[in-house]
């Protein structure tokens, strides 16, 4: 069942977001905080849109973003998407895509983005839910010193 992000479902949502990125392609260690800071900040951005797949009480997938207004339009950053692993192939991705298409119809010229692990099993994925890869954009970081 997809559900409206509501903070009740924090502590399962941030369970399952250390779990997922802790498998392949990320191999990510996340600590609780750091998992509890990002959701809650992405949460209380302007615009924010969640949508959680939960399952028998506990969340198997979610999608965290927001809206941004572009040029009469709106672009929606997909911040986080996560299925647990256990529940990948199972269509819970998709309905997740789904029910935030549903919110934010492309019909009238509205874009969603996101980044995420170029030739990975992600990459494939939103490929197949009609994602293709911007020839025009890149990603760039600048990272400090630890």
């Amino acid at each position: 069942m997809i559900v409206n992000y509501n903070p009740d479902l924090e502590e399962s949502l941030i369970q399952g977001y250390i779990k997922t990125f802790a498998g392949e392609p990320w191999n990510e260690i996340w600590e609780h905080q750091w998992v509890l800071d990002r959701v809650r900040w992405i949460s209380s951005v302007p615009n924010f849109i969640g949508k959680v797949a939960v399952e028998n009480g506990e969340v198997v997938g979610a999608l965290l973003g927001y809206t941004l207004p572009f040029k009469g339009k709106l672009n929606f950053d997909i911040v986080e998407l996560f299925v647990l692993p256990s529940s990948q192939g199972n269509g819970v991705g998709k309905s997740l895509i789904k029910e935030l298409e549903k919110t934010l119809p492309l019909d009238n010229g509205n874009v969603i983005h996101l980044i995420t692990a170029k030739e990975s099993d992600s990459e494939t994925f939103y490929k197949k839910c009609g994602y293709e890869r911007n020839e025009h954009l890149c990603v760039m970081a600048h990272v400090g010193n630890e």
